[in-house]
């Protein structure tokens, strides 16, 4: 592995300072957001992400009975679909994300307490406080992400890599706007994963192995189908030939006993929903999203990747670029090659099989966000290489990153006044809207509204205009 731009003592952190400006961003546009002061952060998916935490440390019960009983004026939402074996109310998302919450809660819970609020998890500090702890975990993956890129690039590489990925991409708007959505907790996670499979591949330790097993075991229980970023990173890091092969054959079996400790750990941490719905539904493996689910047969890759409906490279057109470095991999970069190959395809294909393969009210395809530790690498060495080139190549090459930032930011603010629309875009509406912050005459005639039983029974769609504002 190439170490020589990797030094625990930087000369020139310039990487660093960008991300110190960035968090300084971040709080001056969440809190003049304010969203928190409104309580309206415990919102649409979050409400049924956070219920885990206050029905623990609160109402201590996790059947989620208490809800009946809560006064009228309570100011939060619980959702949950009933068993009427047990009576219970089942929550539809997995609690892994309820546990990256918790630190924050109890700052929160401290606040309000001190601070003459309703101790009830559903207040005021409450939302302040997972405001600021989405903005910190986004920080902390940036940090964590500047290490592995520092491992191989320059700081000044590793600076510019880091600024297209927060500000060129849709982590901006899951970061200023919606931080405290699953996506900034899962780039944190993933990236520590990554770091420290690289790590343990240099030096193999039981502290190591530890944090790939937490850290495994949590990504997984925040969104199931990312169980292919602990296993394609840690199994196919490094493999490139046959003697690659090899070597990582006898370091698992050289090391087996930690291997052991990692499989036990992390199922240990996943066994934790296993039991929440054996104790609270009567099954070991519930369907709480319903009718909802994976079209395997009908995947909708090429929608999911260019529809003006939150296609990926149509919102974040500057991944297109990260692909087209893959192929640099094979001779730059070995150790990630095969990673790459493996895990792309397969996200795209579990991504895009999805019933509502647009993801709702996105800003663009926001599950790829948890891919873009892994994308950032061959966008550096895309960078690396185009810098090292003559100033007829790379001068252009920068000039399109940073019209692509440019374009992220500014779509971001259209898509913030709704006139990116989150679920009915059309080319007709995207060209129109191109570069202007005004909603044109006909609008409503130009959106169209995706039919969402059809998708969730798997049946072609038929799309309709929304309907009129009045």
């Amino acid at each position: 592995m190439n170490r020589k731009s990797f030094s625990p003592k930087l000369r020139n952190p310039l990487s660093l300072t960008v991300g110190f400006l960035a968090l300084i961003i971040w709080f001056s546009f969440i809190f003049k957001l304010s969203i928190w002061k409104k309580n309206q952060v415990i919102q649409w998916d979050i409400i049924s992400y956070y219920s885990y935490v206050p029905a623990t440390f609160i109402y201590h019960d996790l059947s989620f009975k208490f809800k009946n009983k809560l006064p009228k004026d309570f100011p939060g939402k619980i959702w949950g679909r009933k068993v009427e074996a047990t009576g219970a109310y089942i929550q539809k998302m997995t609690i892994g994300l309820a546990i990256m919450y918790t630190p924050f809660f109890f700052l929160g819970h401290i606040h309000a307490m001190i601070g003459g609020y309703d101790a009830n998890g559903y207040t005021v500090p409450y939302s302040m406080w997972l405001v600021i702890g989405g903005v910190i975990y986004a920080f902390l993956a940036l940090l964590v992400l500047r290490k592995i890129l520092l491992r191989y690039f320059t700081d000044l590489i590793t600076a510019i890599t880091l600024i297209i990925v927060f500000f060129g991409t849709n982590l901006f708007y899951y970061t200023v706007y919606m931080g405290t959505m699953s996506h900034v907790y899962s780039l944190f996670l993933i990236s520590v994963f990554i770091y420290f499979t690289m790590l343990w591949h240099d030096k193999p330790t039981l502290f190591k192995i530890l944090i790939l097993a937490i850290s495994g075991g949590i990504i997984v229980l925040i969104r199931p189908t990312n169980i292919i970023f602990p296993l394609t990173v840690f199994i196919f890091f490094g493999l490139y030939n046959k003697i690659t092969f090899q070597s990582k054959l006898h370091l698992f079996l050289k090391n087996w006993y930690m291997l052991a400790v990692l499989i036990v750990v992390a199922f240990s941490i996943v066994f934790l929903q296993l039991l929440y719905w054996k104790t609270y539904s009567g099954d070991w493996f519930y369907k709480s999203y319903g009718k909802e689910g994976f079209f395997f047969n009908n995947p909708h890759i090429l929608d999911g990747m260019f529809s003006y409906r939150n296609g990926w490279l149509i919102y974040t057109p500057v991944m297109f670029l990260s692909i087209l470095g893959i192929p640099l991999l094979f001779r730059k970069l070995k150790e990630y090659s095969l990673v790459l190959v493996i895990f792309l395809p397969i996200q795209l294909f579990i991504v895009y099989s999805w019933w509502c393969w647009w993801y709702g009210g996105s800003f663009g395809s926001r599950p790829m966000i948890d891919a873009y530790p892994l994308l950032a690498i061959p966008l550096a060495l895309l960078i690396r290489e185009a810098l090292r080139s003559k100033i007829w190549i790379y001068l252009p090459v920068l000039a399109l990153f940073a019209f692509f930032v440019r374009l992220n930011v500014f779509q971001t603010k259209q898509f913030s006044i709704t006139l990116l629309h989150y679920d009915s875009m059309t080319r007709e509406v995207y060209w129109e809207i191109w570069n202007k912050n005004k909603f044109p005459k006909n609008y409503d005639k130009m959106i169209r509204k995706p039919d969402y039983k059809s998708a969730v029974e798997g049946k072609p769609e038929i799309l309709t205009p929304a309907p009129e504002k009045k």
